[in-house]
């Protein structure tokens, strides 16, 4: 077992000029995804039991030590089958991230709904192939900040995706009106 490192998956051009997985378009000039999951030789071990884990901000996820929390969980075997992917933003983050059906008073997240559909359409896929594997046992996807906005709102209009969304210091601010704007009601103009 273990906890397999960088899988080398980046691809060919994508969205605002990322590179993507698999010659799947990437986001924002980011390096594509770095995938990790528990596994031996081979492709990772990955198999029907495996559950999928998407993560926003995977530039940050080596600064955070989710690779030693995985390995540390593996050894003790406190954890299923896991393959963990960190999606990497890049200078449009705030452009990408947000809610897909309505954009932040500052015009942020005007790309949400492409971000969804590449999460859904492209990456999924893509990650499928790259693994061989048609489906997962489960699927869930984290974020924090405006990246947990980002996963929440992906999860809540695909609950059939997804059977968990991990939110950490989610940016739940999100409206539609600066809150010093004098016609500000937080129960109508606060989106989340």
């Amino acid at each position: 077992n273990g906890v397999r490192g960088e899988a080398g998956v980046n691809g060919g051009p994508g969205m605002n000029g990322g590179p993507g997985v698999n010659g799947a378009p990437g986001v924002s000039g980011g390096t594509g995804a770095v995938m990790r999951g528990r596994g031996e030789a081979g492709i990772c071990g990955v198999g029907p039991e495996t559950s999928l884990l998407l993560i926003n901000d995977g530039q940050e996820l080596g600064r955070l030590g989710l690779l030693d929390i995985l390995e540390d969980l593996d050894r003790r075997e406190g954890i299923r089958p896991l393959l963990c992917v960190g999606i990497h933003a890049g200078a449009a983050r705030k452009i990408e991230y947000g809610t897909a059906s309505r954009l932040d008073y500052q015009g942020w997240g005007k790309s949400a709904g492409a971000y969804s559909r590449f999460v859904l359409e492209e990456l999924i896929p893509a990650i499928r192939m790259r693994f061989g594997i048609s489906s997962f046992r489960e699927k869930a996807f984290a974020g924090f900040s405006l990246g947990a906005l980002s996963a929440m709102d992906i999860v809540m209009q695909h609950p059939q995706e997804f059977a968990a969304v991990g939110c950490f210091s989610g940016s739940f601010w999100w409206r539609t009106k600066d809150k010093s704007d004098p016609g500000y009601d937080e129960r109508r103009d606060r989106i989340m």
